[in-house]
């Protein structure tokens, strides 16, 4: 129903998971988290070229890197599908319960699918939907997306400023790190979801963020946008108790005992190279999962 700041949002990254980023241009430009591009990043470096520490600049389209299986998710659509799992969820055993609903919910995805783009058909390959549970066990979502697959590298700051202070300086403010990367999204010349080609064009979005180089004024209305899909903010207080007393810490002794092997393990470049991404992503949810269980008991969330 017209443009909306919601429409400049995508979901950018492996298969289209890996976190937000948002169209600052007409042509396809988008910006996102350093930790969010780095694995592309680290798949188009080697020994001689190694753009994840030294940084990259495209000075032309021609120029730009694939981001091997990097792929940008755009929400067309989203519709409350509660009412369609109430018969799975009025089941009184929790684990056939949790089954029917999982079940039910691929259902209404896959059927969401091919109610879009028949099977078979062009559009198959570049439609995406999912159902996502919002409020536990009560409110569920069906999103609707748009796939696009050629996604490539445009700007990305050396390590040493994408990353700067690596875990010590995430998750702490104020942040003293050039955590942003530059992608751009390509379609084909008939501005459709297409593979990889050197014949795509960059796309157009329906609505892009602009940048204010004057910066925000004392007053002036400051918010975040997220790209949107499944949340734990309604989680009950008994979700929030297992996630303290077991699955935090389970988390925190398994990512510790990983990062000490990459340490051990990972001394030259090229295993380095390799094991980047999951290092930092590693790495990154190991000091959140410290400090969530500092601050469930510092500020009593129990």
């Amino acid at each position: 129903m017209g443009d909306a700041l919601s429409d400049a949002l995508v979901s950018v990254g492996p298969a289209g998971r890996g976190g937000t980023g948002s169209f600052i241009s007409d042509n396809g430009l988008i910006i996102t988290n350093h930790h969010v591009a780095l694995d592309a990043v680290r798949q188009a470096s080697s020994t001689e070229h190694d753009y994840l520490n030294d940084g990259f600049v495209a000075r032309s389209r021609e120029e730009e890197i694939m981001g091997k299986d990097y792929e940008v998710w755009i929400t067309r659509s989203i519709e409350d599908v509660s009412e369609q799992l109430d018969e799975a969820r009025s089941e009184l055993d929790p684990l056939k319960r949790a089954t029917l609903v999982r079940d039910k919910r691929l259902e209404i995805a896959r059927a969401a699918e091919q109610l879009l783009a028949p099977p078979g058909s062009a559009k198959a390959s570049s439609i995406r939907c999912e159902v996502q549970e919002m409020w536990p066990d009560r409110t569920y979502t069906l999103f609707r997306y748009e796939r696009l697959r050629d996604v490539r590298i445009v700007y990305v700051p050396p390590f040493s400023l994408g990353c700067f202070g690596g875990d010590t300086d995430n998750f702490e403010w104020p942040r003293h790190t050039a955590d942003f990367t530059l992608l751009r999204a390509y379609v084909a010349p008939d501005g459709s979801a297409a593979e990889p080609s050197a014949e795509n064009v960059p796309y157009a979005p329906q609505t892009f963020l602009r940048a204010a180089p004057e910066g925000a004024s004392e007053g002036d209305f400051c918010f975040l946008l997220g790209f949107p899909g499944s949340t734990m903010r309604y989680a009950p207080s008994s979700r929030l108790a297992y996630s303290d007393e077991v699955a935090v810490p389970a988390l925190v002794a398994d990512f510790g005992a990983k990062l000490a092997l990459i340490a051990e393990h990972a001394t030259d470049r090229a295993s380095s190279l390799k094991l980047a991404a999951a290092k930092t992503g590693l790495a990154n949810e190991h000091k959140r999962s410290l400090g969530k269980n500092v601050m469930m008991r510092k500020l009593r969330i129990l």
